[in-house]
């Protein structure tokens, strides 16, 4: 027998119940912390600039995989930029001008969020509602630093 076989064997049951890597995260209310914010440059049109979120679910059945929040930053018409400041100031970017945003997006590693997955057809949509504390920052909340023990 094969030196790792009965181990191997014991982790049988999990490794089959785990959601496959590429498996679509099923519609409906999560939350995630993100972590890897950018800018990035679309493909089809070099003019136009995005803000791409890389998101973590955290709990739940689908703790750990990955989705994506993608956002224009040079919108067309004047409604869409109504779009962008509201996903902006979502995220705590309440600068009046877009030029520190590249220097601000590492501050927002780590942060979580409620967000909402829909399917439309082919396509999943990621929607971020707002910001939701970690259980980590809860407790550096209230738990002050100055306690005399």
């Amino acid at each position: 027998m094969a030196q790792f076989a009965e181990e191997l064997q014991e982790m049988d049951a999990i490794f089959q119940g785990a959601p496959e890597p590429d498996a679509p995260i099923p519609d409906g209310t999560y939350e995630a912390a993100i972590l890897n914010p950018s800018i990035i440059r679309s493909k089809n049109d070099p003019s136009l600039l995005f803000v791409k979120l890389e998101m973590g679910i955290e709990g739940g059945d689908h703790d750990g995989q990955t989705v994506n929040v993608i956002q224009a930053l040079n919108p067309a018409d004047q409604k869409r930029v109504f779009y962008l400041k509201r996903f902006l100031r979502t995220l705590g970017y309440d600068e009046p001008t877009l030029s520190p945003l590249e220097e601000w997006l590492p501050a927002l590693i780590g942060r979580a969020y409620e967000i909402v997955v829909k399917t439309n057809g082919q396509y999943q949509n990621v929607y971020i509602n707002r910001r939701v504390e970690t259980a980590h920052e809860v407790a550096d909340r209230e738990m002050p630093d100055d306690l005399p023990f």
